[in-house]
């Protein structure tokens, strides 16, 4: 069914591009109605999403349910995005065993695995408020010493406090709409108190010497 609604949008896509370029029309009549296309377009794309995505509906819910607490909405990750930074804070613990990690948004869990295979012995805590993406997380197979919980605070504050939180390009909010629109402003898209509230949140969970690492965000 996936693939499905993928050759349904991608067919649709080519349809929208052929449309698009005839927006420069002097004839009013069809401008209009090619404006009227576009708008049936967007409404047909969102019903399918909703009706086919399971990720989408979450992503979704959680943008209409859970608006001050979600930061970045999509769930795209990958293994070891960061090799770099991974293993200059392996570096930095130089192997030691008992560590307490958590991977603050940690999607679908492929930085918990990652961590994993940079520290072997560590206690490591994937958090994420997405409930799908959490679900998919439990289905991993994972050693005893890896937890995946919902990221609230009573649940982080039960765990920590952590050696290291990893929190990857998580603090930002439609980095590629913000990109492509040459958008300055993130008032309303993202607000600057609202990252540093979780910031200050995130400092308040990490031990004496630990780590509290932050890539890729809206703000420095």
């Amino acid at each position: 069914m996936t693939n499905f609604l993928s050759l349904i949008i991608r067919q649709m896509k080519r349809v929208k591009s052929y449309i698009k370029k005839q927006k420069s029309s002097n004839n009013i009549m069809i401008r209009f109605f090619i404006l009227s296309l576009i708008f049936l377009w967007n409404i047909i794309k969102t019903i399918l999403c909703f009706c086919f995505s399971a990720e989408y509906r979450s992503i979704l819910f959680l943008q209409l349910l859970h608006a001050k607490e979600v930061h970045q909405t999509t769930s795209l990750t990958c293994m070891n995005r960061y090799p770099e930074i991974f293993k200059a804070c392996r570096d930095y613990f130089n192997n030691k065993k008992e560590l307490t990690l958590l991977s603050y948004g940690c999607s679908t869990g492929e930085e918990v695995l990652t961590l994993r295979q940079y520290f072997p012995q560590a206690n490591i805590i994937g958090a994420d408020i997405n409930k799908h993406s959490l679900a998919r997380c439990k289905k991993l197979m994972v050693d005893d010493k890896v937890t995946f919980i919902y990221s609230k605070k009573s649940e982080l504050l039960k765990y920590g406090k952590y050696d290291a939180i990893f929190c990857m390009a998580v603090l930002q909010r439609k980095p590629h709409f913000v990109r492509s629109n040459g958008i300055t402003n993130l008032k309303k898209i993202y607000p600057f108190e609202k990252f540093e509230q979780t910031v200050n949140e995130l400092d308040r969970l990490i031990n004496k010497d630990g780590l509290l690492v932050i890539h890729f965000t809206q703000f420095y």
